[in-house]
């Protein structure tokens, strides 16, 4: 059950000042911008004393993007040069609209409301649920507080001037982000997470160590959100794959196998007793499915689109390092150095000879895990050892025409070269399956 006002009322007069809180303004202090929206503040009293506990509170009437959307980041910048570490007050408490807490008509030291700063500057939507007349009787027509005009005005000017996010095409609003970033889950128990569009530098600068002529840097936009896997498709989600379809794999069919290791110590061989089924080590339902081709992971995804009568496909190479860096410039999304890559199971000691299990390391900013390392991922395009086409480039798809396909993150007998977010390799379809790759799946469905 919903909070009554009253009550939060009683909450800031209890956690922020309880002989400070009236009904014209608290003035206090801005201890940390939590978000773009919200702030941590504690109340001050009349000798300018900081009084009672901090407390989390959102601007009323304006709902800023997330943190891990496009220009949540700058929304949060932006509100820390205005008003942390300084003097602010604080009045009117209503439940926030889209999460928990309460809002509050913040001002800075200066009187200027901070709803119409952010929302003047294109750095937050208006939240007219927020701005209704508390005051008014259950039975009077909606009616609005007197600043709610301006403040509608102020968003209306920043949308019709481009500025902050109203320079994205579709900027999408952050309860909307929110209702998207929630996982999915399909008929296989297999979650995909929202990748929301945006901008990023694909390719690697020229001082990166380990960096490949290939890897040409340049701007790229993906302009629609898309889901991929959360984790790499496992042994037994392929396992379901083919006891419904009686699918052979490439390596079946020709009675060639694939690359595996050898249990004798003799490195990775090619033979024909090395499949999906048997790689030359041991693996659970839950690790990821390996010595698969190109043909084999399509052939998986058309089957899991007839299934469950939605797309599934496999990322094109844009799609995976833009979701690989989740937002980071660096060679890793956990930094420059190799190093940095041990929080995400990447390092000798990290307790997996082969391939370890998926979703059992940290997840990167999207929520995707063995991003780097665990296996080889084969992507949708066509490969071109030349590299890519020079300029901006908007939802790029690869070559037309190719030999190989485009494999991408490294895989566990990898070095550290091969698992940074530019790094590429290209394998033939059909004839190229190791036990150091596999894939994973991408749908461009919404969220239901």
């Amino acid at each position: 059950m919903r909070t009554t006002v009253s009550a939060f009322c009683l909450l800031i007069a209890t956690i922020i000042c309880a002989h400070c809180v009236h009904a014209g303004n608290q003035p206090g202090n801005a201890v940390k911008v939590i978000d773009g929206d919200t702030i941590m503040a504690v109340g001050v009293d009349a000798s300018g004393k900081e009084s009672g506990k901090p407390g989390t509170m959102g601007i009323r009437g304006i709902a800023a993007p997330a943190l891990d959307q496009p220009f949540g980041r700058q929304a949060q910048d932006r509100l820390k040069e205005l008003v942390e570490g300084k003097g602010v007050s604080w009045n009117g408490p209503v439940p926030r609209a889209h999460k928990e807490g309460i809002a509050v008509f913040f001002r800075a030291a200066n009187g200027d409301s901070l709803a119409k700063l952010m929302l003047s500057e294109g750095l937050a939507w208006v939240v007219e649920a927020e701005l209704e007349d508390k005051h008014a009787k259950p039975s009077d027509v909606r009616k609005l507080v007197p600043d709610a005009a301006a403040w509608i005005s102020a968003e209306r000017e920043a949308r019709e001037a481009k500025r902050g996010l109203w320079a994205d095409k579709e900027p999408v609003a952050p309860w909307e982000w929110r209702a998207r970033m929630k996982e999915i889950k399909n008929s296989l128990g297999m979650r995909l997470v929202y990748i929301p569009p945006g901008k990023f530098l694909m390719g690697s600068p020229q001082n990166e160590p380990g960096r490949e002529a290939s890897e040409l840097q340049h701007e790229v936009e993906i302009t629609k959100g898309f889901y991929l896997g959360a984790t790499e498709v496992t042994v037994g989600q392929f396992k379901q794959f083919v006891a419904d379809t009686n699918y052979r794999t490439s390596g079946e069919i020709d009675g060639k196998g694939g690359w595996g290791s050898n249990p004798d110590g003799g490195g990775i061989v090619m033979g024909a007793q090395y499949t999906w089924k048997s790689p030359g080590f041991q693996q659970t339902d839950d690790h990821p499915v390996v010595v698969v081709s190109w043909t084999d992971a399509s052939e998986f995804c058309r089957w899991l689109a007839k299934k469950e009568n939605k797309e599934y496909r496999l990322p094109t190479e844009a799609e995976w390092e833009y979701a690989c860096r989740a937002g980071t410039k660096t060679a890793y999304s956990s930094g420059d150095t190799p190093e940095g890559l041990a929080a995400i199971g990447i390092n000798v000691k990290d307790g997996h000879r082969f391939t370890a299990p998926v979703g059992g390391f940290q997840k990167n900013g999207f929520g995707l895990y063995n991003m780097h390392g665990n296996v080889w991922e084969w992507c949708q395009d066509w490969y071109d050892p030349k590299g890519y086409t020079a300029g901006r480039q908007t939802d790029p798809t690869g070559p037309a025409t190719g030999t190989a396909k485009v494999q991408r993150g490294g895989g566990w007998s990898s070095g550290p070269s091969r698992w940074r977010s530019a790094a590429r390799i290209g394998r033939d379809s059909v004839a190229y399956r190791g036990c150091y790759q596999g894939f994973r799946v991408a749908s461009s469905n919404r969220a239901p």
